[in-house]
């Protein structure tokens, strides 16, 4: 809930109730009364000399009535009256008053253009003679109301221009009074609720005016604490802290010098609170507390008719609740804990409300602290329970508690316990506790928990709860139908799984929801998005590409059409070329290039939303990386530098860049692969790029499949660097098993067993001096077998022994120590050489000389 809201909620809660409670004898009085006014008019004989009178009273109660046809009742008793005296009856002739309570049943309902068309009936009844019928101040204040209550943003000139009249009438004798403090007030009152740009200017200049005709002597214009806090009002809302403070100031100064009409009251002080807490600055918080505890301090030493209230309390908490200091949670907390102790020494008007709770739960609830919500919740349950009915959870209560699980890091309980928390809420609602039952948003929030944990089964219990959604709208709950959140938030819980079937089957769900009238289920660019996040999850890796990009041209055919109202963004363009850069097609990188260019055409035509950013050149290099195109990744990386080149700051190269095309290159097999690799370290150093392991590991590969005569030793030469730099403070370079592999693997291929041995030794030594991504997995072994096996030098068994028997030591499962053993390679080291009774093997083992079909699926690659 917005700070605003916090004020006007907690403002229009007592006058809510009663009007409630006496909404029925308001109607019963309203009638009588009418109905007393007729008769007057008809059957009292000593009024018919003043018939007007009943008329004007039956005028004024149609005016305050709360009914919707109020205004035209009014003015259909008005027109009688004046049809009857222009036939003669000077009797019904029309006053003031009754022209006034007519404009005032349009002013009440906001209706300028009825009050002004009754105004104009005035004027010319004046004009033509009807004396009884000239406008005055209140007159024009009711018109000024009108204006105030019509929402229009012009409505503070239109009220400055009537200002204007009237002084320029009065000047002329015309209006025997001229503009008094209401009428000031009610400007004032405008230029605050419109919100616009100028208004805590010109609200105040409005005020410093009346101050200047006041100090001269004009009693009529003494500003008092309405009038202050009206220009309060306006800074506030705007958050003019400094503003607020002036404003502060000469209503200080007035008192001082002996206005009591201006003295500062708790309204003051909570609109400078507000004031602060719409501020955004750091302090906000502490300087609302601030003027919290001066209010106190006050209100202790009798210089505060009233203690700070609800409302107060409730700005300074909400204030705490948004700010990003880390002990907000607990402040907001401490405020609330201070209200209800003062609520139950006595201080009836600090305890806490629904908003109150609400604001302290928003700010647990920022954090994902859902055992500090879950606290607070208590509390809120106890106050509730022990009588305050004011701290009655409502529905914003749960749809909080859910949300702060949904953010909580306890993934695996947070659907669960949202779950259980929906059910609790339909169970209390049943019971009477609350008034509202759960709507479409409660029930979304608990799908997108469910989606959001990415648990197996999250994908059936949001589609489950989505269904009881429908079956609860057919038996006619119209707050539960579904909208398009809730459809995209089962969508995403099948994306995040990958089960493209399912995304499809609620994406058909959806649209017929949507053609069968439900406008809210509308698909729309997240929905879009989402269903191509599938795609891109999918394993129908032939498929998925294609059946993304159709669905971004029937996006970019739906906005054509208007059917769409907004096109796809930057964000679904790349998710497709994502989508094609993993696909591993011949054809994925034209494809993805293609889409780049028309991202780049849609762009130099005026779509700027569409203009491609680092992500969207990456994913297409990558998809040129994956298939060693090194001379399409070489046009991407120019296209990039020149969009970037061009103003395009969204466009910049950076770390993933480069190891992208440094990726390319290793997996070109071209002859100039390494040293391109490394002239790339160069580029990014020169750039203020730091190279990380990614980075070097890549150039590491480009010389492992070189077939240059060193290019072993300079792959150990890098990783041998990569250590001394890591060593020195460095942890962004620290080698990690894919690192070691490499180098490795390039031994491997130069058929150097001892050097790679070497390396191994190497890496052993760094995973046990604590590196624990240096860890040896299988495929440090397999690659070892790979160099060991071209040896066919009988002396070599006793090293197959060690690393036999260091292999069952280090992987401790059957399974693994067989696949290793079962290698196609070493199988067909040890047994072209008749190495098999050299080895050390137990009885299963001997029997597994040559591997089955069955055994050879668990080989590693």
């Amino acid at each position: 809930m917005t700070q605003s809201k916090v004020t006007d909620c907690v403002a229009s809660d007592d006058q809510g109730r009663t009007f409630l409670q006496n909404g029925t004898l308001r109607f019963v009085v309203s009638i009588l009364t009418i109905s007393f006014a007729f008769l007057l008019l008809h059957l009292v004989p000593t009024l018919s000399q003043i018939p007007h009178v009943p008329y004007t009273a039956c005028t004024q109660k149609r005016a305050k009535s709360q009914y919707r046809e109020a205004p035209q009742r009014a003015r259909d008793i008005l027109e009688s009256m004046i049809a009857q005296y222009k036939n003669g009856d000077e009797r019904l002739m029309p006053n003031s008053v009754t022209y006034g309570a007519t404009m005032d049943a349009y002013a009440r309902k906001g209706d300028t253009k009825g009050a002004i068309e009754v105004f104009q009936i005035m004027k010319e009844d004046y004009e033509s003679g009807n004396t009884r019928a000239k406008a005055d101040v209140r007159i024009y204040g009711t018109l000024m109301s009108a204006h105030v209550r019509s929402g229009n943003k012009n409505a503070p000139i239109e009220v400055e221009k009537l200002l204007m009249e009237m002084v320029d009438l009065y000047s002329k004798g015309v209006l025997k009074e001229g503009p008094n403090t209401f009428i000031y007030g009610t400007l004032i009152n405008c230029w605050s609720k419109s919100e616009l740009p100028e208004a805590p200017r010109r609200a105040r200049e409005i005020l410093e005016a009346m101050i200047t005709q006041y100090k001269k002597g004009d009693k009529h214009l003494t500003p008092d604490s309405i009038i202050y806090n009206s220009v309060l009002d306006a800074c506030a809302r705007q958050g003019d802290i400094e503003g607020a403070n002036a404003v502060r100031k000469l209503m200080q100064d007035d008192f001082d010098s002996g206005n009591k009409r201006a003295v500062p009251n708790l309204r003051t002080y909570s609109m400078l609170i507000y004031a602060h807490s719409r501020g955004g600055k750091p302090n906000a918080p502490a300087e609302g507390e601030k003027l919290l505890e001066e209010m106190h301090d006050l209100y202790s030493k009798g210089k505060l008719r009233e203690p700070p209230n609800t409302i107060s309390h409730s700005i300074v908490i909400n204030c705490w609740a948004k700010s990003d200091f880390p002990e907000g949670t607990q402040r907001a907390r401490d405020i609330l804990e201070s209200m209800l102790s003062r609520y139950k020494d006595g201080t009836s008007n600090c305890k806490p409300n629904a908003i109150t709770y609400h604001s302290v739960l928003d700010a647990y609830s920022r954090r994902g602290d859902i055992d500090g919500a879950n606290e607070i919740w208590k509390i809120m349950m106890d106050d509730f329970h022990s009588g305050n009915g004011e701290a009655r959870p409502e529905r914003q209560t749960f749809s909080i508690l859910i949300d702060t699980w949904s953010k909580s890091n306890k993934q695996q309980e947070s659907p669960i316990e949202a779950e259980k928390l929906l059910q609790d809420m339909i169970d209390q609602h049943e019971k009477g506790d609350i008034l509202e039952g759960p709507d479409a948003i409660v029930f979304s929030s608990v799908i997108n928990c469910w989606a959001k944990s990415g648990l197996p089964e999250s994908p059936k219990r949001a589609r489950d709860i989505l269904e009881s959604m429908l079956n609860h709208y057919q038996y006619g709950n119209e707050k539960v139908r579904p909208n398009m959140i809730t459809y995209n938030s089962v969508l995403d819980a099948y994306a995040r799984n990958g089960d493209i079937k399912g995304a499809l089957e609620i994406w058909d769900l959806m649209n017929n929801d949507y053609l069968s009238g439900n406008l809210s289920a509308e698909p729309n660019i997240p929905s879009y998005n989402t269903l191509i996040n599938a795609w891109s999850k999918s394993n129908k890796q032939k498929e998925a590409p294609k059946e993304a990009e159709k669905l971004l041209k029937e996006m970019i055919d739906l906005n054509a059409k208007g059917d769409l109202k907004e096109g796809p963004s930057k964000i679904v363009y790349s998710t497709v070329i994502n989508c094609w850069a993993k696909s591993d097609l011949p054809e994925s990188p034209q494809r993805a290039r293609d889409i780049l260019e028309s991202m780049i055409h849609h762009y130099q035509n005026g779509i700027e939303e569409v203009r491609p950013n680092t992500i969207t050149y990456n994913s297409v290099l990558d998809a040129y990386a994956r298939q060693g195109h090194t001379n399409g990744a070489t046009e991407i990386l120019k296209m990039m530098e020149d969009d970037f080149d061009a103003g395009n700051i969204d466009a910049i190269v950076d770390l993933r860049t480069y190891n992208i095309l440094i990726d390319t290159w290793s997996k070109s097999l071209n002859p100039i692969a390494p040293q391109e690799a490394e002239k790339l370290i160069e580029k990014m150093t020169k750039h203020n790029i730091n190279p990380t392991t990614i980075s070097y590991t890549g150039v590491i590969n480009a010389f492992g499949k070189s077939s240059l005569p060193d290019s072993h030793h300079r792959a150990l030469a890098i990783l041998e660097d990569m250590a001394s730099k890591a060593n020195a403070g460095n942890e962004d370079v620290r080698p990690n098993k894919i690192t070691y592999n490499s180098v490795i693997d390039a031994f491997a291929r130069k058929q150097d067993a001892e050097g790679a041995n070497n390396v191994w030794m190497m890496m052993e030594k760094d995973y046990k001096s604590g590196n624990a991504g240096a860890k040896p997995d299988l495929t440090t072994y397999n690659t070892l077998m790979n160099a060991w096996c071209v040896l066919l030098v009988v002396s070599i068994v006793s090293s197959q022994k060690k690393f036999y028997s260091t292999v069952l030591y280090i992987i401790p499962f059957q399974k693994d120590r067989r696949a290793i053993f079962l290698s196609c390679v070493f199988l067909d080291c040890y047994t072209s050489h008749y190495l098999l009774a050299t080895l050390s093997l137990t009885g299963r083992d001997r029997k597994a000389r040559r591997p089955t079909w069955k055994q050879k699926k668990y080989l590693p690659p």
